[in-house]
């Protein structure tokens, strides 16, 4: 987590509820000031496409599940869409070709990199089509100078653990015009309410110790041997569907705007660590980068390759024996069809992200960089 043991500290024994000073100090990151504060991006999701009434939910074929258990918890059919392999975002000709009036279409900037929302906002604009940007992991990420979450009806942020900001858990829901914003209060009128949760509050103040240096190799032994390589198989869950609108904690949101005021160094350094792997590796043959197009600027939550030399498992027991440990993403598509979703399977296969958290130092990037190319070297 982006967050010390100090900073949880003071905020478990603050005093006082700090959610609007915590939104407003998130505008000037670009997070509009029409919002909503909710327990988690997923919960946020969940009532946009309840409040939408629309029936059916486009989203991107490789992509978190929770998505799609938000959408299917909230009564929506799910339609999927390839993306591109480059970018990870959707074909947008395929949305194109999907898109109605009883649509929602999910605009997801991927890992932080953002899609090319331009062509979404037409495409809803034409078919008359609800577009909701999923924002959960593009805090910062700009299009042209402008931050993302601006474009669509509204907008969904996370604050996550593994996000650039971290609550723990908690998210953001943002509206684009006065409209919206008016139909979502009235939506949820009278069913807002705190969530505090003791476990989440020791699990938050624990992590700095957990993944320090020191400690860090046994718990990471300790997991891998418990959990296998990564705890996700895609499987949904269908039984998270909230009651009401719960809200973060009172400390959760003291913590945020701890965090917040820091937050332009923890963009600073992931995009110098993102600028360092692509100029060190962007040549490096078994692998592939991501692309970013001209006028994208992103913060990247995670910094993801694309393993096609060999099996990507063996690939991070060679880059884990060099002391470096890497983090899986999505490892399944949302939809089995390979046939018809061939991108989204194969980044599935072959995704494994660099670590890029703002504590690495340049030694540490390099190390990453070396852990690469002599895992490549070696096949």
């Amino acid at each position: 987590m982006e967050v010390g043991a100090s900073e949880v500290l003071k905020a478990l024994l603050g005093r006082g509820e700090r959610d609007r000073e915590f939104q407003r100090a998130l505008q000037r990151f670009g997070v509009g000031s029409r919002a909503s504060l909710a327990l988690s991006a997923r919960v946020g999701l969940f009532h946009l496409f309840r409040m939408s009434g629309r029936r059916v939910a486009i989203l991107p074929a490789y992509n978190c599940r929770v998505v799609v258990e938000a959408a299917r918890l909230a009564g929506l059919e799910t339609r999927f869409v390839d993306i591109d392999l480059a970018t990870f975002n959707m074909l947008e000709d395929r949305v194109a070709a999907l898109a109605s009036p009883d649509c929602a279409i999910v605009a997801t900037h991927q890992f932080g990199i953002p899609c090319d929302i331009a062509r979404l906002v037409k495409i809803a604009e034409d078919s008359g089509a609800f577009l909701i940007e999923d924002c959960a992991a593009a805090l910062g990420s700009t299009i042209d100078g402008n931050p993302v979450g601006g474009f669509g009806r509204a907008a969904v942020y996370s604050f996550e653990a593994t996000k650039l900001l971290t609550l723990g858990c908690g998210g953001l829901i943002t509206f684009n015009d006065e409209q919206t914003q008016k139909r979502f209060a009235e939506y949820v009128a009278g069913a807002t309410h705190r969530d505090f949760s003791a476990r989440l509050a020791a699990r938050v103040l624990f992590d700095p110790a957990l993944t320090s240096p020191a400690v860090f190799p046994v718990v990471h032994r300790l997991y891998t041997s418990l959990k296998g390589l990564t705890s996700d198989d895609g499987i949904l869950d269908l039984s998270w569907a909230p009651c009401g609108l719960p809200v973060p904690a009172a400390w959760q949101t003291r913590l945020g705007l701890s965090l917040a005021e820091r937050l332009d160094e923890v963009l600073s350094r992931r995009r110098a660590t993102a600028a360092f792997y692509f100029e060190k590796l962007g040549e490096v043959d078994g692998i592939e980068l991501p692309i970013i197009p001209p006028g994208r600027d992103p913060v990247l939550i995670r910094f993801p390759i694309r393993v096609t030399s060999m099996p990507k498992t063996e690939f991070y027991e060679r880059c884990v024996a060099q002391g470096v440990d890497l983090a899986f993403s999505f490892t399944y598509a949302c939809d089995p069809d390979a046939e018809r979703f061939p991108n989204s399977h194969a980044a599935a296969a072959q995704v494994l992200d660099l670590p890029i958290y703002s504590k690495l130092r340049h030694e540490d990037a390099l190390s990453v960089t070396r852990a690469v190319r002599n895992a490549i070297a070696h096949r």
